[in-house]
């Protein structure tokens, strides 16, 4: 069952298609800002940069890379958020910037209701090993 899930993830993944429209209405700053929360380091890596110049767009890269590099993953992360709301740890959004803002605020209240054990599935580490010294 749960190979079928992972098959059908990804194929649903490699379908993902957007519309002209949509990469031409896109505020590249803020996308470059999203990107980042979910571990992109390079315009480079950014399959939502390439799909829109697949549709005839040409990206605003100065403005992706301003949102990019405004973003501090360390602390701004969907993982850490998430991580840190698993554990009650309180968050500061004020650290992070406000398009962002509202993502990260349902990641940390996702992580809520998440056990621990949940998050060791997730970061595929067998269950308990994850807070084990290496």
């Amino acid at each position: 069952m749960n190979y079928i899930l992972l098959v059908s993830s990804i194929l649903l993944i490699s379908c993902v298609t957007i519309s002209k429209k949509e990469c031409s209405n896109t505020n590249w700053k803020v996308r470059g800002m999203i990107d980042r929360i979910n571990g992109i380091e390079s315009s480079n890596d950014s399959k939502y940069l390439r799909l829109c110049q697949d549709q005839g767009v040409t990206p605003d890269t100065g403005q992706y890379n301003i949102g990019l590099s405004s973003v501090d993953y360390s602390a701004c992360s969907m993982l850490t958020v998430r991580a840190k709301g698993m554990v009650n740890m309180p968050f500061n959004f004020r650290e992070c910037p406000g398009p962002v803002q509202g993502i990260l605020l349902r990641e940390y209240e996702e992580g809520k209701q998440l056990s621990m054990k949940e998050l060791g599935k997730q970061l595929n580490y067998p269950a308990g090993d994850m807070f084990r010294a290496n």
